[in-house]
């Protein structure tokens, strides 16, 4: 299987561009068998590990960020991709549907669409798994494994969107199985069994996840578990006015407030009342900039119910009114 996607280096930010096939030797992740290339530039060190076979193609992204840009990911074609976020959080702006926000130590599976999408980049260094399956790899799973259906056809649902499913903390199993795929060696179609068996259990145990996810089972879940399916529900739901705050979410997902406050902000840095707030403000900004839509629209599509709270909020964070913004854009 070749690979869907490529990484384009924008000529603005990548300056002095040095590309070698030899992986540093300190790297924290590596894979023995792998093809490795090597991108160096003003932008920083990124380096590309790869491994493909008959209907998979596997990754592993190592950036070394030197300073804020960003990369453009062209996706010849729609595919399956299982991420594994070891290191940074990233942030994606999927072409036509907006920002995806992914934390470290988390995983999920979604649909690539087609397009170019771009790659907010950070001073920050990122590591990252992902697998690529062909669209018909989980539909013949899960004829073969009744309980894959529900993901299946979640996923089925989202091939033209992009959206991500909910994001998960990497259980201690899927490390388990990559310290396994770090130990195994080129011996060919013993290699490919492995891995196409590694990639299976690494989709049971997100299928697993994700049902423990829905409500009825929310109960469950540890505390820091909940402050993911809490961020993940506030990403999904940002466009309703409706959205509940802290008490209303830590009711919902069965934790006390204190706690959630708590985890809370050690897995995003904020509160949930300021994570909803900003999330809703980035959103507005990037809706200024990107479409000709007049303010009071944006506030009903970002989830504000008062244009008048909106506005005062915008200006307080970006020191200009959204109107401001969108004159500023236009020139």
């Amino acid at each position: 299987m070749l690979s869907p996607l490529k990484i384009h280096f924008p000529p603005e930010l990548c300056k002095n561009l040095q590309i070698t096939h030899t992986c540093p030797a300190e790297f924290k992740y590596s894979i023995s068998f792998a093809e490795c290339n090597r991108t160096r530039c003003d932008l920083g060190d990124f380096i590309i590990q790869s491994i493909s076979g008959d209907d998979y193609w596997i990754e592993l992204w190592t950036f070394l960020v030197k300073k804020e840009g960003y990369l453009d990911i062209a996706v010849n074609e729609p595919s399956i991709c299982i991420a594994l976020f070891l290191k940074g959080n990233l942030v994606g702006h999927l072409s036509g549907h907006g920002k995806v926000n992914t934390l470290a130590n988390t995983y999920n599976i979604f649909y690539l669409p087609t397009g170019t999408h771009k790659v907010s980049l950070r001073i920050e260094d990122y590591t990252l798994l992902y697998i690529v399956l062909p669209k018909n790899f989980l539909k013949g799973m899960a004829d073969e494994h009744s309980q894959m259906q529900e993901i299946v056809t979640r996923l089925s649902k989202r091939v033209e969107s992009g959206t991500l499913l909910t994001s998960f903390p990497l259980p201690h199993s899927v490390w388990r199985i990559l310290k396994r795929m770090e130990r195994l060696h080129k011996k060919g179609a013993a290699l490919d069994f492995a891995l196409r068996q590694y990639i299976l259990e690494i989709l049971a145990l997100y299928n697993e996840q994700y049902k423990l996810g829905s409500p009825a089972s929310r109960i469950y879940l540890s505390a820091r578990e909940k402050s993911f399916a809490v961020r993940e529900y506030i990403l999904s739901n940002l466009g309703d006015a409706k959205l509940g705050g802290l008490n209303q979410l830590a009711s919902d997902f069965h934790i006390s407030p204190k706690t959630l406050t708590k985890q809370f902000k050690s897995l995003t840095g904020k509160t949930v009342p300021q994570f909803i707030n900003d999330e809703r403000l980035e959103w507005a900004r990037r809706l200024l900039n990107d479409k000709k839509l007049p303010v009071f629209e944006v506030t009903q599509v970002i989830g504000f119910s008062d244009t008048a709270n909106f506005i005062r909020r915008f200006k307080k964070k970006y020191g200009i009114s959204p109107g401001g913004q969108h004159s500023k854009k236009k020139k």
